[in-house]
């Protein structure tokens, strides 16, 4: 999935208030349809009360760029908000690959296929 940084607060608000949550224990994962703009946007929250270690938060935000960048979704437009929890740091990069896979597909954006 090619994807922008979603950086405003105001966009940050907006999705935090209207959007759609999906909880599990490792992601939340918030979303919300963008209105007439085709690009994703997403922004990854990796919070220092649950990695005390920036390596740690770096590590997570990293495994979870790379896994975006080999997701196919079934929408396009959407501003997505991934926050990450402290059982994480346990998964490794398959696990977590299928951790990604089955909360976008909780939250009905379908079509989900990794590109080899």
């Amino acid at each position: 999935m090619k994807y922008r940084s979603l950086k405003k607060e105001k966009d940050f608000q907006r999705v935090f208030q209207k959007g759609k949550k999906i909880n599990c224990p490792e992601l939340t994962l918030i979303f919300l349809p963008r209105q007439n703009d085709p690009i994703n946007y997403v922004a990854i929250i990796t919070s220092k009360a649950n990695f005390r270690k920036a390596t740690q938060r770096n590590l997570i935000k990293r495994r979870l760029k790379a896994i975006l960048r080999q997701i196919n979704l079934a929408k396009n437009g959407l501003d997505i908000i991934i926050i990450a929890k402290t059982p994480l740091l346990t998964k490794k990069f398959e696990d977590l690959k299928i951790v990604v896979e089955s909360i976008f597909q909780k939250a009905k954006l379908n079509d989900i296929e990794f590109k080899q």
